[in-house]
């Protein structure tokens, strides 16, 4: 099935506009673990079944610092929507992808799947938080891979007693532009996300 189709064979684009969800979940042409399919939406559109957000590595960065602050209003709106959900759901579960993600849905910086202006240092992210976690792509209990983060934030990787949490989180994204002007630092840091 195309990725632009959801299980009905309307177009997503005609779903969204007609909010003819029905209580189903939009494919992208692949299917998890649990033979369950991935719904990019992150919001809930199947009661009673745990939904997967597909994020890459650096997300579970955002997904912590992330403080109501973005792009655009619908950046901020499906920001909200998926923070929410890994936040508040104590079974969240996360599809990492080494590609774009539910989170760049609504990026203006995003070109196309897998296409992202800043790819340089998007990727140099993705490969800081990939190592660390040792992560391959697949699905993934988030707040297992957010209490991994916060370790390594504390304790490193065994290499390095000159670095603290914020040394180290400087490193793999100081460089981003949300870094100086969002909570980001002060959320991860504090772990104020952290269950």
């Amino acid at each position: 099935m195309p990725a632009n189709v959801n299980a009905t064979g309307n177009s997503i684009e005609t779903s969204v506009a007609n909010n003819d969800f029905a209580g189903e979940v939009f494919v992208d042409g692949t299917l998890n673990n649990n033979d369950r399919a991935v719904d990019d939406r992150a919001d809930g559109a199947r009661e009673g079944s745990i939904d997967v957000v597909r994020l890459r590595p650096h997300h579970l960065l955002c997904t912590q610092g992330y403080s109501g602050k973005g792009y655009s209003d619908d950046f901020v709106a499906g920001m909200d929507r998926v923070t929410k959900q890994l936040r508040e759901n104590a079974d969240a579960l996360v599809e990492i992808t080494f590609s774009t993600d539910s989170i760049c849905e609504a990026c203006p910086s995003k070109y196309g799947e897998g296409l992202c202006r800043d790819d340089d240092k998007v990727l140099h992210y993705d490969t800081c938080v990939r190592e660390i976690l040792d992560l391959k792509e697949g699905i993934y209990s988030y707040h297992e891979l957010i209490d991994r983060l916060d370790t390594f934030l504390i304790a490193g990787d065994g290499d390095e007693t000159a670095f603290d949490g914020a040394d180290r989180l400087c490193r793999i994204c100081g460089d981003c532009n949300w870094y100086p002007v969002s909570a980001c630092r002060e959320n991860i840091l504090s772990k104020r996300y952290v269950k």
